[in-house]
């Protein structure tokens, strides 16, 4: 079955976020394995790693993954950063490996200072590199299609081929699918013609199969907005609807999940952003879905 979870704190643990997402009745997890705005984290230690495999065993979590630093850009043409940037996100890599995790989603990066076609250059480059350094590894690498917020790449899905194209379709490299950042990037999702247009697009310049997750956001912005402004109300209303017609196209249907807020959580608190992620070993099934109160279900 696809599995349906969301971005969950470490706070006081890093098994505490598999325990919460059980909690929720949620099947997968994402989460920070440092802080994310910080370029070092405190290193994993043997209880750290044995307590989140142990937990991800008794709670059934299936797929976690995590997010890399915000402060991470593959794409810079400033030597300095770039090359912080990379041993940065090979530190992600391996400690993503160490709690077993299955992918770290990551953005692609801002072209300052240089063209889209170069900086998508260095974005290979660094992703080669990173990959190289973490051989024998299996995590693996989820590039995030962005909105396109200033000089970010990856709004385009041609971007995002571009540097599947340049890593020779690694099989360790796959895509995450933002539907907010899509929506901001100029790709129409609300109506279910647009979503199966938008789908359409990018099966035919990317390739379906490089999915490996979704984030799934609503959007306080309109169409092509190029800036990212989501509501956590309504995070899984019209796209949940929509993913029921991409699931039974592709045999992927999404699973059946229930969780409320905590007491007391910020309706902007991201512990609750929603990820899904697709398995191909299921059956068909077309879901329903209804909002109760603060209680999203799909069905």
């Amino acid at each position: 079955m696809p599995l349906l979870g969301s971005h969950q704190s470490i706070a006081g643990g890093y098994y505490k976020a598999l325990e919460t997402a059980a909690e929720l009745g949620m099947d997968c997890v994402q989460i920070f394995t440092k802080n994310n705005n910080q370029w070092k984290g405190k290193p994993l230690t043997d209880v750290d790693i044995s307590l989140f495999r142990e937990a991800v065993a008794r709670t059934g979590i299936r797929m976690p993954c995590a997010h890399d630093s915000y402060l991470i850009n593959l794409a810079s043409a400033d030597e300095t950063l770039w090359t912080r940037s990379l041993d940065a996100f090979v530190v992600e890599l391996e400690r993503a490996e160490a709690l077993g995790l299955a992918g770290v989603v990551m953005h692609p990066g801002s072209c300052v200072g240089a063209s889209e076609e170069d900086s998508i250059a260095r974005v290979v480059t660094g992703l080669g590199k990173a990959i190289d350094r973490t051989q024998g590894d299996s995590v693996e690498v989820w590039i995030e299609a962005t909105a396109g917020q200033g000089s970010s790449l990856g709004h385009r899905f041609e971007h995002l081929r571009a540097i599947l194209d340049g890593l020779e379709m690694h099989p360790r490299v796959g895509i995450c699918i933002d539907s907010c950042h899509l929506f901001a990037a100029g790709y129409p999702l609300s109506l279910p013609t647009d979503y199966a247009e938008t789908m359409r697009q990018f099966d035919e310049i990317v390739g379906i199969d490089r999915i490996r997750a979704f984030h799934l956001n609503d959007s306080k912005r309109e169409l092509a907005a190029e800036s990212t402004g989501t509501s956590t109300s309504a995070r899984v209303t019209w796209v949940a609807k929509h993913f029921a017609t991409f699931s039974t196209t592709n045999a992927s249907p999404v699973s059946r999940c229930t969780w409320r807020r905590r007491r007391g959580q910020k309706t902007g608190d991201r512990s609750m952003r929603p990820i899904w992620q697709p398995c191909a070993d299921s059956q068909v099934e077309r879901p329903s879905q209804r909002i109760v109160g603060r209680t999203v279900k799909l069905i």
